[in-house]
């Protein structure tokens, strides 16, 4: 039994959660800005005081994303629309590739805010620890951490090319209520404890940590604050999380040292909701770790399993299962 187990996580890893894939993000914009029918009549309407959440369109235009020439954002916005809607891409991250420069807007910085709009709406909204989650590997993966003694646990570390912070948060959370719960530790403490025996590394960057100035910043905010308060801090998440963030064709060659150290001194590698795409291998550059590489492959076809093991040594369960049921195959859990 390898001593610790590196997990490279995707979107499709925390899809059950549901949590978007990268064109969900892209439908949701365009179901989104559909309702942009009045830009006029919308620039001028102010968002509902007694609402924490507003709209999407408010957020941009409250950060200037469509300009500060008031004369000038109608024909942006309606630029925007036509060119996402029939650019027929399948992330914005692509979509930023394609569109880069405009004189009145900036699509990387809009898209950046879109994004973090929509997956700070999921970390708002979904249950961690909903049981009823046929596919929660969260839960299993803990249950097995837990036992029999969590000190002396086997070693886990993770690499994610997601935004969201879901994964950091439900472990701090359960080893805060286990360990913590009448210490003196803050969260902020907890999290650090978790990172220290199990590291979780973004690729292109998260959503913040999950406390942000000695504030807590994970989840809808506590119910008894003033609504002016939620929806400051809502919109001020949303910008956080924007210039946290890198899009898929961003930076590739500067990945974290940190990551390649991970990568460096664990025993094995087990890819879950990944897509094998080759520009992200590179980046890790999987391919000169001479370690036991697999992963669960469910929909890819025979000839890019070949070109995984062949390439890069990965050697891929394409079976229609899921990741608990991958784990439990492969003897991790």
């Amino acid at each position: 039994m390898s001593e610790k187990t590196t997990f490279i996580l995707g979107a499709g890893s925390n899809k059950d959660y549901g949590f978007p894939l990268g064109i969900n993000l892209y439908d949701d914009t365009i179901n989104e800005i559909e309702k942009w029918v009045n830009i006029d009549e919308m620039l001028n309407q102010k968002h509902n005081e007694n609402e924490a959440i507003i709209p999407l369109f408010n957020v941009l235009n409250h950060f200037r994303l469509f300009g500060v020439n008031q004369w000038d954002i109608s024909p942006a916005i309606n630029y925007f629309k036509n060119q996402i809607k029939n650019a027929e891409l399948k992330s914005l991250d692509e979509f930023v590739l394609y569109f880069q420069e405009n004189k009145q807007l900036k699509f990387e910085t809009l898209c950046k805010y879109i994004i973090s709009y929509f997956i700070l709406l999921k970390e708002y909204s979904i249950d961690l620890s909903d049981r009823n989650n046929k596919n929660h590997w969260y839960l299993s993966l803990w249950n097995e951490i837990v036992k029999p003694n969590f000190k002396e646990s086997k070693k886990y570390g993770f690499i994610t090319f997601n935004y969201d912070r879901s994964l950091e948060y439900y472990l701090t959370s359960v080893i805060k209520t286990i360990f913590y719960n009448n210490s003196q530790k803050s969260f902020a403490d907890v999290d650090k404890i978790r990172n220290e025996k199990f590291p979780i590394y973004h690729v292109y960057g998260q959503m913040g940590s999950l406390t942000y100035k000695n504030e807590f910043y994970y989840g809808y905010p506590d119910s008894r604050w003033p609504v002016g308060l939620k929806r400051e801090r809502f919109i001020k998440h949303i910008q956080l999380g924007a210039n946290n963030i890198n899009l898929l064709f961003q930076n590739r060659a500067n990945i974290e040292p940190e990551i390649h150290n991970e990568l460096g001194n664990t025993d094995e590698i087990i890819f879950l909701g990944f897509g094998f795409d080759k520009d992200n291998l590179q980046a890790l550059n999987i391919k000169n770790h001479d370690i036991p590489k697999k992963g669960l492959a469910m929909g890819i076809k025979k000839t890019k399993l070949d070109e995984l093991k062949d390439t890069y040594g990965i050697l891929c369960d394409p079976a229609p299962i899921n990741i608990i049921q991958y784990l439990e195959k492969e003897g991790i859990f």
